[in-house]
Formats: C-alpha cells, sequence, structure tokens
C-alpha cells in the first residue's frame, strides 16, 4: 500500500476498502501505475463531494511532460481491493 496514513491508521483502511467494495474509490494512473486514488460520494445533501484524495508522496506536484499529472476522471479506473 502506498498511503502511508492508511498503513499507520485502521479506520482510514477501513474506510478506504469499504469504498472501493462499493465502487466509490477511483484510482489514478501514470504509465499505467496507481499513483493515487479518490473517493467521491454523494452524502453532502445529494452533491457531489470528494472526501479523500490521495496522491503517492513520489508523485505529488509532478506534472507529466505535457503538463499534465495523474489523471482521476470519470472514465479512469475503480480501484479494486
Amino acid at each position: 500500500m502506498f498511503d502511508a496514513v492508511a498503513e499507520r491508521d485502521r479506520w482510514r483502511g477501513e474506510y478506504i476498502r469499504r469504498a472501493i467494495e462499493r465502487g466509490k474509490c477511483r484510482a489514478a494512473e501514470r504509465h499505467g501505475a496507481a499513483v493515487g486514488y479518490g473517493v467521491l460520494t454523494y452524502a453532502f445533501y445529494g452533491n457531489g463531494m470528494i472526501e479523500i484524495v490521495y496522491v503517492a508522496e513520489e508523485h505529488r506536484c509532478s506534472g507529466g511532460e505535457d503538463g499534465a499529472g495523474p489523471s482521476l476522471t470519470p472514465g479512469g479506473h475503480t480501484a479494486t481491493p
């Protein structure tokens, strides 16, 4: 696991696992490798809300050659356990 917080915080790890099981967690990828994730829910008065965004430390502030960093889009992959 590349999320250092989830490694130390059992609650966060369980929250992420449940989000994955519910299909609410999206993986951010760069060159085919997972480098982060995000959890999108609609618990805030029915509006979309990003509850967690995590990018592995070595990929933060590291836009690619075209200026684009890791992608976390609706067309992205749903994270799997």
